[in-house]
């Protein structure tokens, strides 16, 4: 006799099927009960014509399968009870709603005992799903399809247990589209096979989506990275499918796809991850005849992502530009496999009700093919030129794909960015741009002045790009003695540079020029009398990005004068020049006093100029007039004597 006692209990994840339970069949699959007959539940008939006319009316809504017959069904009011001879219990019920194709069943606050087994299936000794055990308690419960009208649920107590369990069926999907065979050869109009080769250069945004099914009601979504790199399973998709739905009882299917190019070909469900929380949505639906946000919605799932399964994190672009380059949409048209859908050309800001929501986006089909989306399409992700995800989809006009007039509205991810930043950006790096991933270590762009920066790169793989007209500005820094720095501040790096240092009035020369960043990148460095300065590397030396202390510049002479940069050609590394600016112009008073002839040292030299100069056979300099009375006379000379002698 089964007890909980007598089964071992194996956990196993199953590879058809992600949601949790035990390898254990029902009890009634080998035993035999004393009550034969099961009670069964008959649901209201359909209209399932009158369901498709529905579903056909304009409007922004998931695409439905199923239909949701609202019940209330439990442990005490239906179904039948076998109490066994140990006092173990066993409870069925069986509940039918008439040509089906599928049925599944949705709980709330499911609450089962330690020890205790819940399973769901067709016919005794079939296929069956389960045991689901007191480890998949929760607010919201969910069963897979069942094929056929009716099913059969089934749940054994063992006498002992703690509490008795709350089995509460609030709802019946009544699938009247057949879930699992719906496709046909003239649908991929609106999408290419994801196998065929046209997709093979966006096999990680492939990767990165994923069907969504909501029990009666399908979308399309895709995993998104955060900044942190952590793989926090973050899973990106439309408002409007997710608007009033219990997010616990999704389920996400990343494998869904054929196994050839051929639109006849079928392709398997795949795996799925089960559950999710609601982290963000822009809950914007307007009377659900319209968005009036930009139709995002975040979730994180609670299943299990297997490495298995290949999943890519998409990286995401929220640049607030008006325009955006626009490649490919991943989505699941009418519940189909995977398609991919061609765009290659650019994006324009618009809106659905609310203008600035949404990138609008044409298509380019691909041999009549990959140019378009449907039904079920919605919250599919718009990637960028780069392979990230711009945002999710909305919607567009009804007509059909392939149109030349048609198109594809996208909510913005950079609309109401504030709100979502905490879940994408948790390390508020502030970046407008990151790149996707299948692991936490990030190889990438490390330079923060490149256009390609990634934040989460932990190696740098030489892949940075920077744009054709970075910015360059230089300024004076500190002044000390005969010598002052160059301070560069550069949004990308430097290969060369020069400029000029002039003085007013002028009375010192400019004798070197050396140190500082440009030094440590081992640039050549020259300098004129005239104040030019000429920097720049033989073997390919840049300047990093950002500020520093780029050159210290050697003056002889003395006396007070003014210093400025000008004519600065600043270039990058790929011989691009740089959009300059400079800083103010400083006041220099520095040389060594006594240094007459400037050739920073202090001597009988200098003492004969000055003599020529009280003589009037040689112009008199600044530098010259030590005690500051305006006048080159014998008192100059002997302070000069006294320096000489260190007196």
């Amino acid at each position: 006799m089964l007890n909980r006692h007598s089964i071992l209990i194996i956990l196993l994840v199953s590879f058809m099927y992600s949601q949790q339970s035990l390898s254990v069949r029902p009890y009634s699959f080998e035993n035999e009960l004393t009550r034969q007959e099961i009670p069964v539940e008959i649901l209201p008939e359909l209209n399932i014509d009158l369901l498709l006319e529905e579903d056909n009316q304009p409007g922004v809504k998931p695409f439905r399968y199923g239909y949701r017959h609202e019940i209330n069904l439990n442990t005490d009011n239906s179904g039948v009870w076998d109490i066994l001879e140990n006092g173990d219990a066993i409870w069925r019920l069986k509940i039918k709603s008439q040509d089906a194709y599928n049925l599944s069943l949705m709980l709330s606050n499911l609450n089962l005992p330690d020890g205790s087994m819940l399973h769901i299936y067709k016919e005794v000794g079939g296929e069956f799903f389960g045991g689901y055990t007191s480890f998949n308690n929760s607010d919201y419960f969910s069963t897979p399809l069942v094929d056929g009208d009716y099913c059969i649920i089934e749940y054994f107590e063992p006498f002992n247990v703690a509490f008795n369990a709350n089995i509460q069926i609030v709802k019946v999907v009544h699938d009247y589209r057949n879930f699992y065979d719906m496709i046909s050869d003239d649908r991929d109009a609106c999408g290419m096979n994801v196998v065929c080769s046209e997709a093979d250069p966006y096999e990680d945004q492939i990767n990165a989506s994923a069907h969504l099914d909501m029990g009666g009601y399908i979308c399309s979504g895709a995993m998104i990275n955060n900044t942190a790199n952590d793989l926090t399973p973050y899973f990106l998709t439309a408002n409007h499918c997710t608007q009033g739905e219990n997010t616990s009882s999704f389920r996400f299917y990343f494998n869904y796809q054929r196994t050839s190019c051929s639109a006849t070909n079928w392709g398997n469900m795949g795996s799925y991850a089960y559950g999710s929380q609601m982290k963000w949505a822009s809950n914007d639906s307007n009377g659900g005849n319209g968005i009036s946000e930009n139709d995002v919605s975040l979730l994180e799932i609670t299943g299990t992502i297997y490495e298995s399964w290949d999943v890519y994190y998409a990286g995401w672009n929220i640049n607030s530009n008006s325009t955006q380059s626009a490649s490919v949409g991943v989505h699941h048209p009418n519940g189909e496999p995977k398609q991919i859908s061609f765009s290659n050309q650019t994006t324009y800001t618009n809106g659905w009700d609310t203008w600035g929501t949404h990138w609008k986006v044409y298509w380019n089909c691909v041999d009549g093919q990959g140019c378009g989306t449907e039904g079920g399409s919605s919250g599919s992700p718009i990637f960028d030129g780069n392979g990230r995800i711009l945002g999710p989809l909305s919607g567009g006009p009804d007509i059909a794909c392939g149109s030349s007039s048609d198109y594809a509205l996208y909510g913005k991810l950079n609309d109401q960015w504030s709100s979502i930043d905490q879940f994408l950006d948790p390390i508020n790096s502030g970046v407008t741009f990151l790149n996707g991933t299948y692991d936490s270590f990030q190889i990438g762009c490390t330079d923060p002045g490149a256009e390609n920066y990634d934040s989460s790169a932990t190696q740098d793989d030489g892949s940075c790009e920077y744009a054709s007209a970075g910015e360059a500005y230089v300024e004076f820094g500190s002044v000390s003695g005969n010598t002052v720095d160059i301070v560069l501040n550069n949004s990308v790096p430097v290969g060369g540079f020069q400029m000029l240092v002039s003085d007013s009035p002028d009375i010192v020369s400019l004798i070197s020029a050396e140190g500082g960043s440009a030094t440590s990148a081992g640039f050549m460095l020259s300098t004129s009398e005239a104040g030019t300065i000429l920097g720049f590397s033989m073997v390919g030396g840049t300047i990093p990005t950002g500020a520093s202390t780029m050159l210290i510049l050697t003056f002889s002479g003395s006396g007070e004068t003014e210093l400025c940069l000008s004519d600065a050609i600043i270039s990058d590394s790929a011989g691009d020049g740089l959009s300059t600016s400079y800083g103010d112009c400083v006041t220099y008073s520095g040389g060594i006093a006594g240094d007459v002839s400037g050739d920073n040292v202090v001597n009988i030299l200098d003492i004969v100029q000055m003599v020529n100069m009280v003589l009037g056979t040689m112009d008199s300099v600044p530098a010259a007039d030590l005690n500051g009375d305006d006048t080159i006379n014998i008192l100059d000379i002997v302070l000069v004597v006294n320096i000489i002698l260190g007196s």
